[in-house]
């Protein structure tokens, strides 16, 4: 049995960022700070949502049936059930490519100013949350 697996990465969109993290609030308004277990859960699941917000596409190839996911169509819950489910490895490759587009992102988003003679530098953040109102 052999299986391979391919995922297609993608800068997210603001609508993608919007859609997550109001999914993601949703689903962990009411987390009891006080229960490890619960908070554990809770910081893995930002993790994971992170990472999820950059597939767009999973191929699963076993033997020889194709299996195509489109993770656009899919809700946070299950996004982060494929993501978990993918071998470390390509877990590993997906953190390495939103590291470097966040690394990217951080060189466009730095805003510095000179007055008085004096230097300031301000990082413009624009995600999901940029948009939500609390």
């Amino acid at each position: 049995m052999i299986i391979t697996y391919e995922v297609t990465c993608s800068v997210p969109t603001i609508k993608t960022e919007y859609d997550m993290e109001n999914e993601l609030r949703q689903n962990n308004e009411k987390i009891d700070v006080n229960n490890i277990n619960e908070l554990r859960e809770t910081i893995g699941n930002v993790f994971i949502n992170e990472i999820c917000k950059f597939v767009n596409k999973v191929v699963i190839n076993l033997n020889n049936e194709q299996t195509i996911i489109n993770m656009n169509e899919l809700t946070f819950e299950q996004r982060i059930k494929i993501i978990e489910n993918l071998p470390k490895k390509i877990t590993e490759n997906i953190i390495k490519y939103v590291n470097n587009v966040k690394e990217n992102l951080n060189k466009v988003t730095l805003f510095e100013f000179n007055i008085k003679g004096k230097k300031y530098e301000e990082r413009l953040e624009v995600d999901g949350s940029f948009f939500q109102s609390l």
